[in-house]
Parts: C-alpha cells; sequence; structure tokens
C-alpha cells in the first residue's frame, strides 16, 4: 500500500516538475519578445504575462517555483546573448539581475493573489489583478535600477501603460483560449451525440429482433413441455425427465433474455422523446456511415429530396430503418461506389419515402422472401459465411411494430428501390 501511494507521489511531483520546465522555457522564449527601455538597462517583454497565462489555464501550478525557475533560465540566456554579443561576461551579471528579480518578486505577487481570490476564472478579477501586480514588479525593478528616479511621473505612467498594455494582451490570448475550448468542447460533443444517437438506432433494430425472438424462445419451451408429457405418458421417464430439464433451461432463458430486452426497451424509450428535423436525421446517418465504411475503401454517395420539411417523433427508429436500407444497398453494391437517392412526400395521410440505389437490384425469385428472417443472398465466398439477414426483417418490423406503417420493394429500372410509408402523425410537417 505504501509503495503505491509512493509512486503516485512520485509521478505527480515529476508532472509538477514537467509543468514548471514546460513553463520556464516558454516564459524564456516569449522574454526574447522585447523592447529596450532606459539606455537599454529596463526591458519590456512578453514574458510577464506567460506565468498568468498558465496559471489561469493550469489548476496545478506551483508558482513561487516556477518563477524562480523562470527568472534563473532568463537570466542566463541574458548572459549567455550578452557573451555572444560582447565576447565577454563583465558587467553583464549586475546588469540583468534586477530583470530576474522582477520575475521572482512576480510570482510571489503572484501566489498571494491567486491565494486571496476566490475563483481565477473570473477574468473581471484576474486581469485588474495582474496589471496591479506588473505595474508593482515594474516599480520595484525600476527602482533597483535608478532608485528614487524610479517614481519620476513620467516613468509611472510609462509603467502603468506596460502593465495595460500587457494585461490586454493577456487578455486577448485567454479570451482566444476559452473561445477555441468552447468550440472545441462544441464539436466533440457534437460528434459524440451522433454517436449516440446511431447506438440508440442500432439498439433499436435489435430490441425488435430480440422481441421477435421472444416467441421463438416461447414456441420451443412450449414443445419441450409436449415432448415432456408425450415421453410420460408412454413411461419413457429418464427421457421425459430431459425433456423436462430442457424446458426449465428455455424458461430461465427466455426470463433473462425478457429482462434484457426490458432494460433495452427502457432506456430506449426515456432517450426517444427528442424530436429531430428529418435533414439532421440524415447528415447524421449519412456522416457516420461514411465514417464506418471509410476503412474498406467503399464510397457512398446520398441524395436527398425532400418535398416537406419534417420533424421526426421517434428518431431512432426511423435511424435504424434507413440505416438498415442504405446498409443493404451498400453490401449489395461492394465494392464499387454507391448511390442512394432518398425522396419524400405526402399521400393520404401517409408520409412516403423512397429509397433506391445503383446495386444490382433484386431478382424475381427472391423477391418475395427479402423481409423473411435469416433470408440472404450475400455470402463470402472465401469464408463460407452468409448474411445473418436480418436487416430487412429488423426494417419490415420497426416499420408496422413501432411506427405503424408499411415497406416494400417497388418496381425499379435500375437497382432496387424501397417504398417506406408511415402515418403523418408519426412526423410534424412544418412546411
Amino acid at each position: 500500500m505504501f509503495k503505491g501511494d509512493t509512486i503516485m507521489h512520485s509521478s505527480d511531483h515529476t508532472q509538477r516538475a514537467r509543468l514548471i520546465f514546460m513553463i520556464a522555457i516558454f516564459t524564456t522564449i516569449m522574454s526574447q519578445i522585447r523592447l529596450d527601455l532606459y539606455n537599454e538597462n529596463f526591458i519590456v517583454s512578453l514574458g510577464p504575462i506567460c506565468i498568468p497565462l498558465f496559471i489561469y489555464l493550469f489548476d496545478k501550478v506551483d508558482i513561487i517555483p516556477t518563477a524562480v525557475v523562470s527568472a534563473a533560465f532568463i537570466y542566463g540566456v541574458r548572459l549567455l546573448i550578452h557573451i555572444i554579443q560582447n565576447g565577454s561576461v563583465s558587467g553583464a551579471e549586475s546588469l540583468y539581475l534586477p530583470e530576474a528579480g522582477f520575475y521572482v518578486l512576480l510570482g510571489i505577487f503572484l501566489y498571494i493573489f491567486d491565494q486571496l481570490i476566490s475563483h481565477r476564472r473570473k477574468l473581471y478579477v484576474y486581469i485588474p489583478g495582474i496589471m496591479v501586480i506588473d505595474y508593482l514588479c515594474n516599480n520595484l525593478e525600476l527602482f533597483m535600477r535608478i532608485q528614487l528616479d524610479s517614481t519620476n511621473f513620467h516613468f509611472q505612467w510609462m509603467l502603468i501603460a506596460i502593465a495595460g498594455a500587457r494585461g490586454l494582451v493577456l487578455l486577448i490570448l485567454l479570451l482566444s483560449l476559452d473561445r477555441y475550448r468552447i468550440l472545441l468542447f462544441t464539436k466533440t460533443h457534437a460528434q459524440r451525440y451522433s454517436r449516440l444517437i446511431m447506438l440508440m438506432s442500432k439498439l433499436s433494430g435489435e430490441v425488435i429482433w430480440m422481441n421477435k425472438n421472444m416467441g421463438q424462445i416461447e414456441d420451443t419451451m412450449s414443445k419441450s413441455y409436449k415432448l415432456y408429457d408425450s415421453l410420460l405418458e408412454e413411461g419413457d421417464e429418464e427421457r421425459a425427465k430431459a425433456a423436462l430439464d430442457v424446458a426449465k433451461d428455455v424458461h430461465e432463458i427466455k426470463k433473462e433474455y425478457r429482462l434484457i430486452g426490458q432494460g433495452l426497451s427502457e432506456s430506449i424509450t426515456g432517450e426517444i422523446n427528442d424530436q429531430m428535423e428529418v435533414t439532421e436525421l440524415f447528415t447524421i446517418l449519412v456522416q457516420s456511415i461514411q465514417t464506418e465504411i471509410a476503412p474498406s475503401g467503399q464510397r457512398l454517395l446520398v441524395g436527398f429530396d425532400l418535398a416537406d420539411r419534417l420533424y421526426m417523433k421517434d428518431p431512432y427508429w426511423f435511424l435504424s430503418v434507413f440505416r438498415n436500407l442504405i446498409g443493404n444497398a451498400l453490401e449489395a453494391s461492394a465494392p464499387d461506389v454507391c448511390t442512394v437517392q432518398i425522396t419524400e412526400h405526402i399521400e393520404d395521410e401517409s408520409v412516403v419515402f423512397s429509397v433506391s440505389d445503383n446495386g444490382p437490384g433484386v431478382d424475381a425469385e427472391y423477391a418475395p422472401h427479402i423481409f423473411e428472417p435469416r433470408f440472404s443472398t450475400k455470402i463470402d465466398y472465401e469464408t463460407g459465411a452468409v448474411n445473418r439477414g436480418l436487416g430487412l426483417p429488423i426494417v419490415k418490423g420497426i416499420i408496422e411494430e413501432n411506427l405503424g406503417g408499411s415497406v416494400c420493394l417497388a418496381p425499379s429500372d435500375h437497382g432496387a428501390r424501397f417504398l417506406v410509408s408511415v402515418p403523418v402523425d408519426k412526423v410534424e410537417v412544418l412546411s
């Protein structure tokens, strides 16, 4: 236990040390963007805004150690540059020492300020505080250089202007970073929202299939009980007991299966209250499918011709329907480019969607069976694996049982064409 704690503390110290040196290096680099005032002794740079910048961005910054390390780095770099330019360090030690003192004082004042303010994220408090600290530290540095002359009115106005200018630069940087952070969060949130919606639509389809399988489980259990009664009547107690055991096992499976299906259904029902505009729905769907098929190299092109502006009251069911129809088109056209055209119009109190593709279409002999569970003509001849054949049955189940509509294979000159019809009360028509 103590060993684990030691490792955690060591890791935390290492991270803090890395942050200190990262800030110090960045501050040193920014300190080279400079303006020399008062006979090139008083240096104005962007270095002083770096430590307040990182204090705002990171929660755990060791302020005073960071300021001391920054002061040492900047002092060393100033001496090195002086030696390179003049060939000697003579006189440079005292010339740049007040600047190093400025950064140490900056760290002390920033630490005190950080302890006093309740929330550093309040820029209307943070920025004025940093400007005051900048002004005080500049005064003390100038006093170290020219003593009482630093109180001169001209110098004071100059220091106020410097503090104001650096405070403005810091404010612009922080507002820009906050804006970027918000945009990044919004983009990430939208991506997660899209993935969640697609996950819910997939679960919706699977729940439909699970409900259908419940009937088969019930039938299997009923047959097992009948077999038990039949064998018992024949006097074959051993086999009758085996049949009863099978019936009991199937019954347990049914209970677990029902609990899983019920849990999924309740989760979906709880999330399914949000409406979604049909164009948003199709955008999320197409982007998700394109991302999914990208590794295979296959391309998907989807065109829309929607006569009305619709809001879907049950978006996950609709997503599951169109995902399966587009997925069916992709499988039929693989590995070529798949083109899908979706149109919509209102006819006799129903919203009718037409989904057509550029695939090979459906052979007449297979057309009557395409909505039957586990019927598939898609075979991987390398592995011998057969597609599970659930896509179109799931579509049919959702449309008929959950949306109260119908789906059928329609005549088409090229490719396959499906007509999906749902009652108009399942959507909200805005135009």
